[in-house]
């Protein structure tokens, strides 16, 4: 068989399935950049295949391998490499083959996702909020909860960035790195592709912090997530009197999220914070925070220590054993880890953290 376009939908898990490792070799690619095959270091090969179709229907690509699965698109908050300030890109940056499928949609009666959040720009609604960057924020926000996007992290260290993509409407998923790309790339853009606000150092641009200690952070709440469906990765214990008097340790989600470090955006003469990730405006970084951690334990299974806003000391556990969750939100499901010892939250892949508050020293 050869790497053809398949016509039909229902044909393509076959076809591309057995694609020859010759034609893979050649590095061919098929249509707008929606077909290609990757020759992986031992020899065999992936297939990465993004129909337009699914893209409309708001989905990821559907990513078909006949190797090991690649990691190629993902992305995982512990893994943000740039540190902002960074430097100005050009407005007119665009993938390849973004145009491509961007009037495809248009074809299609359809708009991508830049499109959109300009869109809602020019409502009474936020065209009312005297704060342009705040406006966009709330809108690429809206949109994102629309879209269906997906809040998720990728064990890897070469995570794919995607905040060109989530704009063209290729991918659907990132991490607060992405989803902070997104805002700056909208609001620096040249009209009409964004709003032309200065970018880079002395502009509007990403910044990343790990908490007052540097060792990690906790920050929420994410009622209003860009993912609609992630409601952070910490429950807290409570107690519930049964039937006979005794004291019960349940579980509930706190709609908090615990990260080594977040990604936000700023711009100049201001300390507000702006994050679509949460979907929230802050006056300051501070607000932005609820437990500095001071004592880490990524990538162990101790617990961390940290601060509140309050200044109360607070322990965050790594969850090792089944919780039981009391009325946890649509869609919370844990996965336990087998390698780690530990549990994550299944869809996003973030670990599932215990808070519990400590006793003043």
């Amino acid at each position: 068989h050869g790497c053809m376009a398949p016509t039909v939908t229902v044909c393509i898990l076959v076809l591309v399935a057995e694609l020859p490792l010759v034609a893979c070799r050649q590095r061919r690619l098929w249509t707008t950049s929606s077909w290609q095959c990757t020759l992986q270091p031992d020899g065999r090969f992936n297939v990465d295949y993004e129909p337009q179709v699914s893209c409309l229907d708001h989905q990821d690509s559907v990513f078909i391998a006949a190797a090991p699965p690649a990691q190629t698109a993902d992305c995982t908050d512990t893994d943000c490499l740039f540190e902002a300030p960074e430097p100005a890109e050009s407005a007119s940056t665009a993938l390849p083959g973004a145009e491509l499928r961007r009037k495809s949609l248009l074809m299609r009666g359809r708009r991508t996702p830049r499109e959109q959040v300009l869109a809602l720009m020019q409502t009474q609604r936020y065209r009312s909020l005297p704060d342009q960057l705040e406006a966009l924020t709330l809108a690429l926000n809206e949109v994102g909860r629309r879209q269906g996007w997906v809040w998720k992290q990728q064990k890897t260290s070469r995570p794919l960035r995607t905040a060109q993509m989530l704009l063209d409407g290729t991918k659907n998923f990132g991490c607060c790195t992405d989803f902070s790309g997104a805002l700056v790339e909208l609001a620096t853009a040249t009209p009409p592709r964004g709003l032309g606000l200065p970018g880079g150092r002395d502009g509007v641009h990403k910044r990343k912090t790990r908490g007052k200690f540097g060792k990690g952070l906790i920050v929420g709440p994410t009622d209003k997530a860009i993912d609609a469906y992630f409601h952070g990765n910490v429950i807290a214990r409570s107690e519930l009197t049964n039937g006979t008097n005794n004291q019960e340790a349940v579980y509930k989600v706190t709609g908090l999220a615990q990260f080594s470090n977040h990604v936000y955006v700023v711009q100049p003469n201001s300390t507000r914070v702006y994050d679509p990730s949460v979907g929230q405006i802050f006056h300051q970084l501070d607000d932005m925070i609820s437990v500095h951690v001071k004592v880490p334990s990524f990538n162990s299974r101790k617990a961390a220590i940290g601060v509140d806003a309050r200044g109360r000391r607070v322990r965050s556990s790594p969850v090792v054993s089944r919780k039981r969750l009391v009325s946890p939100p649509e869609h919370f499901k844990v996965e336990y880890q087998v390698r780690e010892k530990r549990f994550d939250v299944s869809r996003h892949e973030y670990h599932l953290w215990e808070l519990q508050r400590l006793a003043a020293a």
